[in-house]
């Protein structure tokens, strides 16, 4: 559980590549799914 902790908390790794994606996606515009912000209310 260590390790675990470290590789997603601090190195910021996930444990698959769509997860990477989501995480970027909602770091730049706050949506998982990369939709872009000033079109969330459609």
């Amino acid at each position: 559980m260590k390790l675990r902790g470290k590789l997603i908390d601090e190195d910021k790794r996930m444990t698959f590549p769509p997860f990477e994606i989501m995480a970027a996606a909602l770091d730049a515009q706050g949506n998982i799914w990369a939709g872009y912000r000033k079109d969330r209310t459609d």
